[in-house]
C-alpha cells in the first residue's frame, strides 16, 4: 500500500457531515492505493455505514476520552510504518477539491 491516512474524529465539535465530506473527497480525488486508519467516536461510525467504504478502511478504533490525539497517532504510525510508503494525517473537516492531489504533491516533494 502506498498511502496510509490517519483521521481522528472526536471531541465536542465533531460533525458527521464534515467527516462524510472528508472521506468522500479523499476517495474521489485520490488515484493511488490508500487506506484510512480511523479513530472515531461511536456516534461517527454511522458515516462509514452510509458511505459503504469498507474497502478503504485499514483500521477502525473507537475514540476514548482519556487517550490523546498524539497517542492514537503514535499507535497508527507504529502499525503502518513498515508497510506504507507515505503517511498522512488529516482533520475530519478537510475537503479535497483537486483531482490527483496526492500525485501532484508527490511530484513537488519527490518520490
Amino acid at each position: 500500500m502506498s498511502l496510509a491516512i490517519f483521521i481522528k474524529s472526536a471531541g465536542d465539535n465533531i460533525n458527521k457531515d464534515n467527516l462524510k465530506d472528508t472521506l468522500t473527497s479523499i476517495i474521489n480525488n485520490t488515484k493511488e492505493d490508500f487506506k484510512f486508519h480511523l479513530v472515531l467516536e461511536e456516534s461517527q461510525k454511522s458515516v462509514l455505514t452510509e458511505l459503504s467504504i469498507d474497502e478503504y478502511v485499514g483500521s477502525l478504533k473507537t475514540a476514548k476520552k482519556n487517550v490523546s490525539w498524539a497517542e492514537d497517532f503514535n499507535l497508527f504510525f507504529d502499525s503502518v510504518k513498515d508497510e506504507s510508503d507515505w503517511l498522512l494525517y488529516s482533520h475530519d473537516d478537510l475537503k479535497i477539491l483537486t483531482p490527483g492531489w496526492f500525485s501532484k504533491s508527490k511530484e513537488v516533494v519527490g518520490d
